[in-house]
C-alpha cells in the first residue's frame, strides 16, 4: 500500500476517537511495519468504509429497530 502525505493539502479538520488498546496496539504497529503514519492508515480506512455505505435511500427499514438492504 503506497500510502503517504498529499503533495497538496486539502482542508483538515481534526477529529479525537477512542481505540481499544488492541486496536491501537495494531494499527500502531501496522504503520511502523509500513512507514507511514496511523492517521494516514485512518484516513484510508475512513474513506474505505464510506464508499462502501449503502446510500439510505437505498435501504428499507423493517418494523424491528435493524435496517436491511432492500431487495427488489
Amino acid at each position: 500500500m503506497s500510502v503517504g502525505r498529499p503533495r497538496e493539502y486539502a482542508e483538515r479538520h481534526q477529529k479525537n476517537v477512542r481505540l481499544p488498546v488492541e486496536m491501537n496496539d495494531r494499527l500502531r504497529a501496522i504503520a511502523a511495519e509500513r512507514e507511514v503514519s496511523a492517521n494516514s492508515i485512518i484516513n484510508h480506512a475512513v474513506k474505505d468504509f464510506l464508499d462502501r455505505l449503502i446510500p439510505l435511500n437505498e435501504l428499507t427499514h423493517d418494523r424491528g429497530s435493524s435496517v436491511t438492504e432492500e431487495t427488489t
